[in-house]
């Protein structure tokens, strides 16, 4: 069988890129599991939740709009 050799590839940035991103990996998950990761945690589902809301009312506006243009 006849098997390639696999390597990563890091660029210009070198194996000391791969090393960062595991620092801030376990960084962010240190503050995520913290009591200060849960308000971030809520903060971010209060800001999607009222971000969907908008596109939601966005688009029943544009589409209602576009129908009375039709017309």
């Amino acid at each position: 069988m006849n098997y390639e050799r696999r390597t990563i590839r890091f660029g210009s940035g070198g194996p000391g890129c791969g090393l960062m991103a595991g620092v801030w990996l376990a960084a962010i998950g240190a503050v995520l599991i913290s009591p200060v990761g849960a308000w971030i945690i809520k903060g971010i589902g209060w800001l999607l939740l009222g971000i969907g809301v908008l596109v939601v009312v966005l688009t029943i506006v544009s589409w209602l709009t576009s129908r009375r243009r039709e017309r």
